[in-house]
């Protein structure tokens, strides 16, 4: 039998679902605001925690307290070794009118290869000479710009054969100096023998009939490809009733928090807070006695799809999140395909045969 898992919000559980069996499991979101004693509460304007070594940043707090009070917020922003930077700043807050508190930060060097950590921390103090009191604590991680750095070579190795009628991921992929082999159409990736497949983001279904069958009979015959954010249409169940390829050994729905399995370090939620126009998912529809994967808006639909083969063993992922829009805003796109590489790239070392 086919195996299916499914990431889903706040559920836990089995459903039937397409004539098989499927396993939900829950994540939760464990970020919050601390409260203070006088019912201080601290929200930021960002939630994002990945930022590029030596960029500026202007972060914003706003301050709500179930009554009027007046004080001061207190941040400071420190490595494990020194402060980078502090300040204080008096505020009123009233019930209907927050108030707010604005610095700048400028993060900290980190070399190509190594990844920093940094803490923002904000207490409030009211006028009348009580303790201050924490409010605010976020642990943020500071990248390179480069996520291949020193990587030429693997990237040779992993062949990278790019199928983009778009036309965006291949100068995306030009600009970052990643090569790769441009395909110009679905038969001539059928036709490929070896080498990583990169299906490029923004690719209307409804214009590339075939295209899906033809990455999953590929995926069967033990190929591993990894396919970024389609735009609108569908894709037939894989080892559902009336699909004709090969049924996967597993297939697993996941949310965004996979890209904390990707890398711990990478900001989650950091599609979540923007356009979602720039994300979609990845929706289950039942339509005649059959069952489609279809393009949804992104809080309708999962953010991932990992179909996994066997005999031969292939992988193929569906990520629905696009990179090409924000690679400039946050180190988490470009980081994220660096690990979705890294990771793919394993698991294709563990099938191939090894020398006695």
């Amino acid at each position: 039998m086919m195996n299916i898992s499914k990431g889903t919000r706040g559920e836990s559980g089995c459903v039937f679902v397409c004539g098989a069996l499927i396993s939900i499991a829950s994540w939760v979101d464990t970020a919050s605001a601390l409260e203070a004693a006088d019912g201080v509460t601290a929200n930021p304007q960002t939630t994002q925690t990945t930022f590029f070594s030596d960029e500026t940043v202007d972060f914003v707090l706003e301050l709500t307290a179930e009554d009027a009070v007046d004080g001061t917020v207190s941040w400071q922003f420190s490595t494990l070794h020194r402060t980078l930077g502090r300040g204080d700043t008096e505020i009123e807050i009233e019930p209907a009118k927050p108030g707010s508190v604005s610095f700048r930060l400028r993060m900290p060097h980190v070399k190509e290869g190594v990844v920093g950590q940094a803490v923002l921390k904000a207490s409030f103090q009211t006028n009348d000479g009580a303790a201050p009191a924490l409010v605010y604590e976020r642990e943020l991680s500071i990248f390179p710009r480069d996520p291949f750095a020193d990587r030429a070579h693997w990237l040779e190795e992993l062949e990278l054969q790019l199928f983009d009628p778009e036309g965006r991921t291949a100068k995306l992929f030009d600009d970052a100096r990643i090569p790769f082999r441009e395909v110009r159409s679905a038969t001539r990736l059928r036709s490929s023998e070896s080498g990583m497949i990169v299906v490029g983001e923004g690719i209307e279904l409804r214009n590339h009939a075939g295209l899906a069958d033809a990455l999953m009979e590929l995926a069967g015959d033990g190929r591993h490809l990894i396919w970024f954010a389609p735009a609108e249409g569908e894709i037939q169940f894989p080892g559902s009733d009336g699909f004709a390829g090969k049924s996967p050994k597993n297939l697993s729905f996941l949310g965004s928090n996979m890209i904390e399995q990707l890398d711990k370090r990478l900001d989650s939620g950091f599609w979540s807070e923007r356009d979602t126009s720039r994300s979609v998912g990845l929706g289950i529809l039942a339509r005649r006695n059959r069952c489609y994967i279809e393009v949804v808006e992104p809080s309708k639909g999962w953010t991932w799809m990992h179909a996994q083969f066997s005999d031969p063993e292939g992988h193929l992922i569906l990520c629905g999140l696009r990179i090409v829009d924000d690679w400039e805003k946050s180190p988490t796109p470009r980081f994220m395909l660096a690990r979705l590489l890294e990771h793919m790239d394993n698991l294709k070392q563990l099938t191939e045969p090894t020398d006695e």
